[in-house]
């Protein structure tokens, strides 16, 4: 069956949908860099959700992602994006892209480096590296370092050959 994946503002009684959907897809990850712990994950994602402002991925009716989204006149600023393992590889993290790019503005992420999934997937859509950084992070074996990526896409991509970064565009990024 084909997904025509919708968004709703989030509320804050979606707050445990999206810990919950969190938990699904990185549990297994975060509990091996740093260790998984529901209290620590719950006070991060309570320090990132933002009811009346972020997203809920819908497939008729039926919650199955979360996005979280800054505009500003310069780029689009990704801060969050995610959908229930269930539904990963069937086009909607594309869609929404896709979306996102009609705005004509230059998108701009940051993935961890070792999230292998995403990163590869952020690639595929065209978007490359502006810099990495190290972000200390709490887990439950004390604070660690993470190698942060920062992306971009512009909106002039077409299959790769026009993605070119000024030195004035990473200059005037922002987040």
């Amino acid at each position: 069956m084909a997904i025509n994946p919708s968004l709703r503002i989030a509320k804050e009684d979606d707050f445990d949908f999206v810990f919950q959907l969190n938990k699904a897809n990185f549990k297994d990850f975060v509990d091996e860099i740093r260790g998984w712990n529901d209290e620590i994950e719950r006070e991060d994602l309570k320090q990132s959700f933002r009811p009346e402002k972020d997203y809920i991925i819908t497939d008729n009716g039926k919650s199955i992602g979360y996005l979280s989204v800054d505009f500003n006149q310069k780029f689009i600023y990704v801060r969050h994006i995610e959908v229930l393992p269930s539904y990963k590889r069937r086009g909607i993290g594309t869609s929404i892209f896709n979306q996102l790019k009609e705005k004509g503005l230059p998108i701009v992420l940051e993935v961890t480096k070792t999230n292998t999934p995403a990163y590869k997937f952020y690639e595929k859509l065209g978007f490359e590296v502006l810099e990495e950084k190290n972000i200390k992070k709490k887990g439950v074996r004390g604070e660690i370092e993470i190698k942060k990526v920062k992306m971009k896409l512009s909106p002039s991509y077409r299959a790769g050959l026009d993605n070119k970064l000024a030195k004035t565009d990473i200059i005037s990024l922002q987040t």
